[in-house]
Parts: C-alpha cells; sequence; structure tokens
C-alpha cells in the first residue's frame, strides 16, 4: 500500500510542531461550510494552535466534470458548424 500526500504546508509554524489532530466533522463544518473535506488542528512548540481546512476535492471533481461536458458541447456545436459551412459551400 502507497500512502498518498493529500496536504503540505510549508512554515505553518515559527518552530517545530508537537501535535496534529484531525477536528471532528461538525466543527469543519461550523467553521467554513460544507465543502471541506477536513480541519486539521496543528500545535507548535511555542503553544500556537492553528487550524488548516482542505477543501472538498469532490467539489473539485463535478468542477472539472462540468469543465469537461462543456468543452465537449463546444467541440460538437463547432464540428456541426464546419460540416454546415461545407455542405453549403457544396450547394452554392
Amino acid at each position: 500500500m502507497i500512502l498518498q500526500c493529500i496536504y503540505h504546508l510549508r512554515e505553518a509554524h515559527e518552530i517545530f510542531v508537537t501535535g496534529l489532530e484531525f477536528a471532528p466533522d461538525t466543527v469543519s463544518l461550523a467553521v467554513v461550510g460544507p465543502n471541506v473535506d477536513f480541519t486539521l488542528l496543528s500545535i507548535s512548540a511555542d503553544s500556537q494552535v492553528k487550524a488548516h481546512q482542505v477543501a472538498s476535492r469532490r467539489m473539485f471533481s463535478y468542477l472539472l466534470c462540468i469543465f469537461l461536458l462543456e468543452l465537449l458541447r463546444f467541440w460538437a456545436l463547432a464540428v456541426f458548424i464546419a460540416k454546415s459551412d461545407v455542405i453549403i459551400q457544396m450547394h452554392i
């Protein structure tokens, strides 16, 4: 099994991190909204706590799907118009 990096942030704290904790889903929903995959809390040696949130990858895939469908529709329309021009030119 290969582990996959899903989140990376350089220099989030000025000093080394001493603890990481995933916040419950209810905290994620309360802080930003429903389009968050997870909220990660990091605690550093100087007692700073920071919340890191990662946007939902599902929303990204939906947007990518919509973009690809629109691109396909545009391509089909361009092909149809090109063929229509050829047919019109043949009749002239």
